[in-house]
C-alpha cells in the first residue's frame, strides 16, 4: 500500500483527518491510543516501543481480522504522525510549565 493510500485507509476508518496539508489524528484515535497505552501497561508490555500501543489501538478500531501485512503498513504510516503529535504535546506542556506561554491564568475576584 502506498503512503497516500495508507493515509486514506486510516482516514476512512476515522483515525486520521486532513488539517491543511498535514494528516492529523482524530479524537477517536487519541482515545483508542490512550486506552491501548493503559492496556499495554496492564499486560507489562514494553511501552517504550511505540508500535505496541499503536498496534493495540489499530486492532481495537479496525478489528482483529486485519491481515498482518496490512496492519504493519498502517503502523508504519501512522507512527510518524503519532510521534510528531506526541512531541508537539510535550513541547506545549514544557512551555506551559515554564509559564512562558500557554493559557492565561484566570483571575478570581
Amino acid at each position: 500500500m502506498q503512503p497516500q493510500a495508507t493515509y486514506e485507509r486510516l482516514a476512512k476508518a476515522g483515525i486520521l483527518e486532513r488539517a491543511g496539508a498535514e494528516w492529523r489524528t482524530t479524537e477517536t484515535w487519541q482515545r483508542a491510543f490512550m486506552k491501548a497505552e493503559e492496556q499495554a501497561l496492564e499486560f507489562n508490555e514494553a511501552v517504550n516501543d511505540p508500535r505496541v500501543p499503536v498496534s493495540y489501538a489499530l486492532v481495537s478500531i479496525l478489528g482483529a481480522d486485519v491481515p498482518e501485512a496490512e496492519l504493519e503498513q498502517l503502523i508504519d504510516g501512522l507512527l510518524p504522525i503519532e510521534l510528531k503529535e506526541e512531541q508537539e504535546m510535550e513541547l506545549d506542556e514544557d512551555v506551559d510549565e515554564d509559564g512562558e506561554e500557554g493559557d492565561e491564568e484566570e483571575v478570581v475576584e
